[in-house]
């Protein structure tokens, strides 16, 4: 089974209206796709029979198309960030916040109980207790120590 090529694989120059495929065949053949704010890039049906990847990027009858979302830019700007050490720690971060709403939607935080706000920021923090408790509980906050004459 051929391997299809992601977009990511071709190069996009939204400033010139231009898009590069690893063969370095280049098409400016812009079409709008279904009314929406994106733009399609069409590669000519004879560039792909032709191309010598064409089996790993493509198994439509005609040529390769990509479609640029009006976020482009942005993506492109995170995915080359993402490199960089300042990003990665970040992610890091995301990553342990992630599992800590995770935790809480675990603890009742996936759908209110109460009406109102008041009452449902109470369950939120009622969440927020227990999880922390647990935290404790894991960290051994509530460890009995001998050596400081704690008893059980």
């Amino acid at each position: 089974m051929a391997m299809d090529r992601a977009s990511t694989d071709f190069e996009i120059d939204l400033e010139a209206g231009a898009v590069t495929c690893p063969a370095c065949e280049t098409t400016t053949d812009v079409r709008d796709h279904k009314g929406r704010a994106a733009t399609r890039f069409v590669f000519a049906t004879a560039a792909c029979a032709a191309c010598p990847f064409q089996t790993q990027c493509t198994t439509a009858k005609g040529g390769r198309q990509i479609t640029v979302g009006v976020h482009e830019a942005r993506i492109t700007a995170a995915r080359t960030a993402q490199a960089e050490p300042a990003t990665k720690a970040l992610l890091r971060r995301r990553s342990k916040v992630e599992r800590k709403i995770d935790h809480l939607q675990d603890l009742g935080m996936r759908q209110a109980r109460y009406r109102g706000r008041r009452r449902t920021r109470l369950q939120a923090l009622l969440a927020a207790t227990v999880a922390n408790f647990k935290r404790l509980n894991v960290l051994g906050a509530f460890d009995t120590a001998p050596e400081l004459g704690i008893a059980a």
